[in-house]
C-alpha cells in the first residue's frame, strides 16, 4: 500500500464510523488525530521513505512498511484510540523520562507493549507517573464483549 492509500484508508474509516474523531492530514505524508478530552493524547501517523511511525503524546513506536507492519499500526493506533489503550509517563518534576504503551488485558489488568525514556540528570527530583487515556473509539468495536459470544 503506497502512502496516500494508508492515510486515505485510515481516514475515510474515521470518518465513516466515528465522525466526531478529528482528524486532519499535516501534509502529504502524515495524520493528525485530536485528542478527545484533556486526560487523552494526539495520535500522529507518519508514513516515511523506509517505516511507518506512530505516535502517541510523548510515546511513538516504528513500524515496517509490509502488510504486516500497517496492520500492527492499525491495530496499535485503534487500541490508542480506545479505552483499552493508555499512554503512561513518568516525570521527574516537570520533565517526562519515560513513556509507556500499555494495553488492557481481556481480564482487566494492564500489559506493556512498548515504552521509551531518556536519561535524567537529576534523579533526587520527585518522580511521579500520569495515565492518559482517549475514549474516541468504543472498546467493544475492536473487541467484542465475551458475554455475547456465539449468541
Amino acid at each position: 500500500m503506497n502512502k496516500t492509500q494508508l492515510l486515505k484508508r485510515i481516514i475515510n474509516r474515521l470518518n465513516r464510523d466515528y465522525p466526531a474523531v478529528v482528524v486532519r492530514y499535516q501534509g502529504d505524508h502524515q495524520l493528525h488525530i485530536s485528542k478527545g478530552a484533556e486526560d487523552g493524547f494526539d495520535v500522529v501517523v507518519d508514513i516515511g521513505a523506509n517505516e511507518n511511525t506512530l505516535v502517541f503524546g510523548e510515546w511513538h513506536n516504528h513500524f515496517e512498511q509490509s502488510e504486516e507492519g500497517e496492520s500492527e499500526l492499525l491495530w496499535v493506533m485503534s487500541l490508542g484510540l480506545s479505552r483499552l489503550g493508555r499512554l503512561s509517563v513518568t516525570y521527574r518534576g516537570t520533565e517526562a523520562v519515560r513513556s509507556a504503551f500499555e494495553t488492557q488485558q481481556e481480564n482487566g489488568s494492564w500489559e506493556w507493549y512498548a515504552e521509551m525514556g531518556t536519561v535524567t540528570f537529576n534523579p533526587f527530583v520527585k518522580k511521579t507517573t500520569r495515565y492518559f487515556q482517549n475514549d474516541l473509539i468504543p472498546a467493544k468495536d475492536i473487541r467484542p464483549d465475551p458475554s455475547t459470544k456465539d449468541q
